[in-house]
């Protein structure tokens, strides 16, 4: 990094932290050095340890995730960026939408045009689906590589990001999720909108049974079937083949785009047989009678095993689960307060969304 840059850096986190003084109590602690702090965390006690800490001493969050991603980067060969919403007491502004395309798109402006790789380290509970393909847009064509690493939740819309990474690195301890399409009711409650077809394919599934021994339609079904809103229904297949496509059109172009070898015979992979898998992963991460529900949690031997999709152990690569646990501690002591939603943090980046009522005071 430039000496300017390096400058740059230091005033910006420097006015984050004094911003997020005035939001944690306590701030008449002392502080504390955030590498001093990380050689206290103890392997496997990584979070209870930081709580204890923060009684103490004030812990400010940026500089002690910055400390962690340089050694990350170390590690992995290649910058890293961290895209991680509040999935504990997250609210409007913690899933992903299209509040976040400025500042994604500032932090990756700041990564030197010589790198050709990079890591994102993603944690979400999901959001907007069409908010994905303009972050793919702004990763693809600025970089040859792009590897996803999650240390915990990525669900959804995060799954089907994490799709279009030439790499997945999951913890023993982290998952992804079904990518089936969720639209609000009339109370504004998010639910899948596929239950509705699952409905209709029940309901025509027994009356066929009926009919074809001659027994009367119960009165049940005809008063439901006539209440459905077939908007929403035509919603359903039109939103589920939308995430779908997204979805096997990332598998096949990025995903697969290195998968030349069948791992059980060492025949060649044949493009079809590419397509194939991207259309088999794609249909059944989208189908949500199979997972039952949009907040199952898939886990890396499911995916692996039962989706087909290759994934990396982060404990294959040195050091790294040490470092992520670190990481998944230092989010979750930041966001148990509830007032930050999100981060964007990179070695020369950072920027918090805070909850709206918090900012306005």
């Amino acid at each position: 990094m430039s000496s300017k840059k390096q400058k740059h850096a230091r005033k910006s986190t420097s006015a984050l932290n004094g911003h997020l003084k005035s939001f944690f109590p306590g701030t008449n602690k002392p502080l504390i050095d955030p590498s001093e702090l990380l050689n206290l965390l103890p392997d496997g006690g990584e979070y209870k340890k930081l709580i204890d800490v923060a009684t103490q001493k004030t812990v400010l969050p940026v500089d002690v995730i910055k400390v962690i991603l340089a050694e990350i980067q170390k590690i992995r060969g290649r910058s890293v960026v961290c895209y991680v919403g509040n999935t504990i007491r997250g609210g409007s502004r913690s899933s992903i939408s299209n509040e976040d395309d400025l500042p994604f798109n500032e932090m990756i402006r700041t990564i030197p045009e010589t790198e050709k790789e990079i890591d994102v380290i993603l944690v979400t509970n999901g959001g907007l689906i069409d908010q994905v393909p303009k972050f793919v847009n702004t990763l693809r064509p600025r970089f040859d590589v792009v590897n996803f690493i999650l240390p915990d939740m990525c669900m959804s819309a995060g799954t089907l990001w994490a799709l279009s990474g030439n790499s997945i690195c999951m913890r023993k301890d982290s998952y992804i999720g079904p990518i089936d399409p969720q639209l609000p009711d009339k109370t504004g409650q998010y639910g899948p909108i596929q239950s509705l077809l699952n409905l209709v394919h029940h309901i025509q599934k027994e009356t066929d049974e009926l009919l074809k021994n001659g027994t009367p339609l119960p009165w049940t079904y005809i008063q439901i079937i006539n209440q459905i809103p077939y908007d929403r229904l035509g919603m359903s297949i039109t939103l589920t083949e939308h995430a779908k496509r997204i979805a096997a059109s990332y598998l096949r172009e990025y995903k697969f785009r290195d998968w030349t070898t069948h791992s059980t015979t060492g025949a060649p992979v044949t493009e079809q047989e590419k397509s194939d898998r991207a259309d088999y992963v794609a249909g059944l991460l989208a189908q949500n009678s199979h997972w039952k529900s949009h907040g199952h949690c898939i886990n890396r031997g499911r995916a692996w095993d039962e989706l087909k999709l290759k994934i990396d152990r982060a404990e294959d690569f040195s050091g790294l689960e040490s470092q992520l646990r670190k990481l998944i501690a230092v989010f979750r002591l930041t966001f148990d307060d509830g007032r930050i939603e999100k981060f964007f943090v990179s070695s020369e980046y950072n920027l918090l969304f805070f909850k709206i009522e918090e900012v306005a005071r």
